[in-house]
């Protein structure tokens, strides 16, 4: 649902592919690897990748995607932070 109010904001249509990044903690990820196929289907995306939050802050990857004008957000599920960036194909 995120991902879909996320392409809404960037006024994405259906058929437009995207590329998703999630980064997140190990469990959160593992959630969302159980799920990757399906999700990557109902978002029409054509790359999932996932990394853990640690990983992240210590990585440049997510400042350079937002540089590159994709879109990033922060979410909370459980009391868990979740960022989610899209970038149209």
């Amino acid at each position: 649902r995120m991902i879909q109010t996320m392409r809404k904001t960037k006024e994405l249509v259906e058929k437009d592919q995207i590329y998703v990044k999630l980064a997140g903690d190990k469990e959160l990820l593992a959630i969302v690897e159980k799920m990757k196929e399906k999700l990557m289907r109902e978002v029409n995306s054509k790359e999932l990748s996932v990394s853990e939050t640690k990983d992240m802050e210590n990585s440049k990857e997510f400042d350079r995607f937002a540089q590159e004008g994709k879109q990033m957000e922060e979410f909370e599920i459980d009391g868990r932070a979740l960022r989610i960036s899209i970038k149209k194909t």
